[in-house]
């Protein structure tokens, strides 16, 4: 979609196009072929049709641009570079063209939005005028004054003054809190003195962020609705691994488990000697099958007694314990580390992933609680979708905020690393663009706002430090 949309096609341009996702081109070209054995067509498809027909067809296009003399385009900083083209092919001739859009709230680049296309209205439409809706009939004046100090930062956008009538209100709170799950239980104590009439969302920059927020909530018995769970947490290799090693230290026989996890275990273990161990005697302990192995160096054979003692001791553990131990001494942690290095994060989200984790399981004493805990949780944000109640907390990524107001905003999870995200941070380095996306996220998470703002960051996760978001002191900074 983003291929297409973006009208990138030959050679040369899937040259200078870079993707991060593995064998794209192969995978592209296998899509495509896909598409015409079965002769089908996707929405991308019907647009790039679409667009050649009304370039190319002079009938065709002639009959359509007769039919809508005047067309009319809203939130048109998230129409893609190919639907701007199509636009300007169906006004050609009477150019009859109103279009609605800001710039500073363009945040779907990962989709092919292009607001350059308002940017570059005037040279596309050369006798078009340019009108600038700059009052606010939302936020106070702290949040409106603040907030345009914050976007002027960016440069790819129309200079503009945005005010409103409202009165000052309440200052905009900044929050640091030791540790990274601190910030929830901050956010869910102030919740509990919201009155019934009074909205409120708790905004992140990704679904993870969702998952502890929703444990937090669920464990204080505070109702909560989620716009869109889609946070694959639950199913995620990471959390399945941590279940795989719990199981198996409660049956070292278990083959099936093993061959699951024993490459992520630090334990020199190679393919050759899970084929020697899947010709012994299933009823045998594994590692005893392993060291029976007559193959084994001294180093491998020293290595696998201790991973032997090591699960053999993990079986009297607590399961809320296990996670840790899996991590620092089973040497599950290295794997992860080795997994994070290869995808270049800054601040790991497989890390993030197991901190959420041993926090939403802090009680399990055993792992049948342990899954019962996690199925829980599962369950109430399932639920949590169908509660869209008045004055209920919302929970929601920035992206899924968008058009949407409350009285009172808390943004949390405002580390570098998650908001600005480490995903780009490369792009970042290379491009303005990618970080111009990032500050107007921050700046329609801010603008959700009506009445009361709260940024909140921490500054250590695991005990590691962490640096708060730069978003932080930019928007916080009082005029000189």
């Amino acid at each position: 979609s983003y291929y297409k949309n973006n009208r990138i096609s030959g050679h040369r341009d899937q040259k200078k196009w870079k993707s991060t996702i593995k064998n794209f081109e192969k995978i592209f070209q296998d899509y495509e072929e896909a598409k015409k054995k079965l002769r089908v067509i996707d929405f991308d498809d019907m647009l790039t049709n679409a667009y050649e027909t009304i370039k190319n067809e002079y009938e065709i296009s002639k009959t359509i641009r007769n039919r809508y003399g005047y067309v009319n385009v809203d939130e048109s900083q998230d129409t893609s570079m190919l639907q701007h083209e199509m636009i300007r092919q169906l006004v050609r001739g009477h150019n009859n063209l109103f279009m609605v859009g800001d710039e500073d709230q363009s945040i779907y680049a990962f989709r092919a939005a292009y607001p350059k296309a308002l940017l570059d209205f005037p040279k596309t439409y050369p006798k078009s005028q340019v009108l600038l809706m700059e009052k606010n009939y939302r936020s106070t004046k702290h949040i409106v004054t603040h907030s345009n100090r914050f976007i002027r930062q960016n440069k790819d956008r129309y200079e503009k003054e945005m005010f409103t009538d409202r009165e000052k209100g309440t200052r905009i709170k900044s929050v640091v809190v030791r540790e990274k799950n601190d910030q929830y239980l901050h956010v869910a104590k102030q919740l509990l003195q919201k009155s019934d009439n009074e909205t409120c969302a708790v905004l992140y920059r990704n679904n993870l962020s969702g998952v502890a927020m929703a444990h937090c909530l669920k464990t204080a018995n505070i109702p909560y609705y989620i716009k869109e769970e889609k946070s694959n947490f639950f199913h995620h290799w990471v959390i399945k691994d941590i279940l795989y090693f719990m199981e198996f230290s409660m049956d070292l026989k278990n083959r099936s488990i093993f061959r699951k996890i024993y490459f992520k275990m630090n334990a020199y273990i190679s393919k050759e000697m899970i084929a020697y161990v899947e010709k012994t005697d299933p009823k045998q302990n594994i590692f005893d099958c392993l060291l029976d192995n007559p193959k084994l160096f001294s180093y491998q054979k020293q290595k696998i007694r201790e991973k032997k003692r090591q699960f053999e001791k993990m079986t009297a553990m607590p399961a809320n314990k296990m996670i840790k131990y899996i991590v620092e001494t089973i040497g599950y942690g290295d794997f992860l580390d080795a997994q994070g290095k290869n995808d270049k994060q800054e601040l790991d989200p497989l890390r993030q992933r197991l901190n959420i984790l041993q926090w939403v399981t802090d009680k399990a004493k055993t792992i049948t609680e342990y899954k019962e805990q996690l199925a829980s949780l599962q369950a109430d944000m399932k639920q949590a979708k169908d509660r869209e109640w008045p004055g209920i907390v919302s929970l929601m990524t920035v992206h899924s905020s968008k058009g949407l107001e409350y009285d009172r905003v808390y943004i949390v999870d405002l580390m570098e690393g998650i908001f600005p995200n480490s995903q780009n941070s490369d792009e970042m380095k290379e491009s303005e663009g990618a970080m111009e996306e990032e500050i107007r996220l921050f700046y329609v998470a801010a603008t959700r706002a009506k009445d009361s703002l709260e940024l909140i960051g921490a500054k250590e996760m695991d005990r590691k430090k962490v640096e708060t978001s730069r978003f932080v002191e930019a928007y916080m900074k009082k005029r000189k």
